[in-house]
């Protein structure tokens, strides 16, 4: 018998790859695919939204806007899992990619390195 303790779901752990891996099929589960073909997971934005906040915890900490009027996000939970979400004019989002240990960069707005700066 196996029990699940603190020390079986730790960082890199297969138990938590499967846990992380269970997680996101729930979430597929819940919202709706396009069609059997697509092979990502749509729905609305404010689903999808509720769901990452919600379920997991992943709050909005970056977003972009390409030529096309495309809406690129980046969810991150404090606990290193991460999410990519597209979402098109007419309001339709759609998970690009999603994994755990997500580590951020010194970075700033400006771009340059922020412990460099005085």
């Amino acid at each position: 018998m196996y029990f699940v303790t603190p020390t079986t779901m730790t960082r890199g752990s297969p138990l938590r790859r499967i846990a992380l891996g269970a997680a996101l099929a729930a979430f597929a589960g819940a919202v709706a695919l396009p069609s059997p073909a697509e092979a990502r997971v749509c729905g609305p934005r404010d689903k999808i939204v509720d769901r990452l906040t919600g379920k997991f915890q992943e709050k909005q900490t970056a977003f972009g806007l390409s030529g096309n009027g495309m809406l690129t996000e980046l969810y991150l939970s404090e606990g290193g899992t991460w999410t990519i979400v597209f979402t098109d004019t007419g309001g339709t989002s759609c998970l690009m990619a999603a994994g755990e240990d997500w580590e951020t960069t010194g970075l700033n707005k400006e771009g340059s390195d922020a412990e460099t700066e005085s």
